[in-house]
């Protein structure tokens, strides 16, 4: 195994152990077996790092992990809730849901032909108020 800084080593018998909880989880005595020997190689190479406690190498992988993917804010969902208002489905093509806006238009569509069609208007800038992603 090539020289890993304590940082890098850390980081690597962390995954190893994460790896072997989820083969515990799944009953996979063959690839427990094979982690505990790679842990076990890990920790001759680099004693120091035998001992270290989860907690930090969750910490250290917590802090050199990349940002997690942006999730849509109630902002997006105010501007995506006025617009059904004007336009019903509207709200919806803005947060990316097409089947939603085109079905939110029809309905509307077929609605106002019965004077029903504000409770479309009102239902889809509720629906995009609330949405969130999943």
């Amino acid at each position: 195994m090539p020289d890993l800084t304590r940082t890098e080593a850390v980081r690597l018998l962390s995954g190893l152990r994460d790896r072997r909880d989820r083969a515990i989880n799944d009953g996979d005595v063959d690839q427990i077996s094979r982690l505990d020997d790679q842990i076990e190689r890990l920790t001759a190479e680099a004693p120091e790092i035998a001992d270290v406690p989860r907690r930090e190498s969750e910490r250290l992988r917590a802090a050199t992990a990349p940002p997690s993917p942006k999730r849509q804010g109630s902002g997006g969902n105010v501007l995506a809730a006025l617009a059904s208002l004007l336009f019903p489905g509207l709200g919806q093509l803005l947060q990316g849901r097409l089947g939603d806006a085109f079905f939110h238009f029809l309905i509307a569509c077929i609605l106002w032909f019965l004077l029903m069609g504000w409770v479309v208007h009102l239902a889809s800038a509720i629906g995009a108020a609330k949405w969130e992603p999943k």
